[in-house]
């Protein structure tokens, strides 16, 4: 098996394949078993097989999202946004137009006022705001209710499970190397090969790491 080669093409030809490769795992959700087009067979058509652009896209801001099975197009960098040109001289707002280069004193100033009406403000006895006892009730669970919050979140940050790392320094996975022929089906053979593509270990390395694990959970 050849080794992936480093082919020169330009980063938006790079981001263009992406996005088609993107938008073809999109479309395999809804396709049948049979109808679904694996990456390793869409991406030939662009002139370039699947090992030569992962190995093209290292250096790149594409990377491969392990969790999604989509490919990221970041920025490197910062992005320089082109400033908008505005007229300083006036801003249309509504109908009216309000000139904004001369000075604050010289121009209108509008006011919003209120008018109040003292005969119309009265004193209101306490006894018209009497709270209902059921909140009267809930304000008293308040200490409670800030207790089981408390108490809520400890157990979601204590909770959180982490993705162990792959780890091939297994005595087992060493020694005489056999090959062996067995059937599995399309999909998973496709899951496998696409997540084989994004690992660094061999494809050998993580057959035997994942029937070691198996053998040793379910043995009995």
């Amino acid at each position: 098996m050849s080794n992936p080669k480093k082919i020169d093409l330009p980063i938006e030809e790079l981001k263009k394949i992406t996005l088609a490769i993107n938008e073809n795992i999109i479309a395999n959700k809804s396709r049948s078993k049979e109808d679904k087009i694996t990456t390793d067979k869409f991406i030939k058509q662009f002139g370039i097989n699947r090992k030569n652009f992962s190995e093209t896209i290292k250096d790149t801001n594409i990377k491969y999202n392990k969790s999604t099975f989509f490919y990221d197009i970041g920025i490197n960098g910062k992005e320089n946004f082109p400033a908008t040109k505005v007229n300083s001289k006036q801003v249309n707002i509504g109908s009216e137009k309000i000139n904004y280069s001369k000075p604050v004193k010289n121009q209108e100033v509008y006011q919003v006022t209120t008018e109040s009406k003292p005969k119309e403000i009265q004193n209101i006895s306490n006894d018209k705001f009497q709270i209902p006892s059921e909140f009267k009730e809930i304000l008293s669970l308040t200490g409670d209710l800030k207790e089981m919050l408390s108490w809520y979140k400890k157990q979601t940050n204590t909770n959180i499970i982490e993705l162990p790392e792959l780890n091939i320094n297994n005595p087992k996975l060493g020694g005489e190397v056999v090959t062996r022929s067995f059937k599995m089906y399309k999909e998973i053979a496709e899951d496998f090969s696409c997540f084989a593509e994004s690992r660094k270990e061999t494809q050998k390395d993580l057959i035997s790491l994942a029937l070691v694990e198996f053998i040793n959970k379910y043995r009995r």
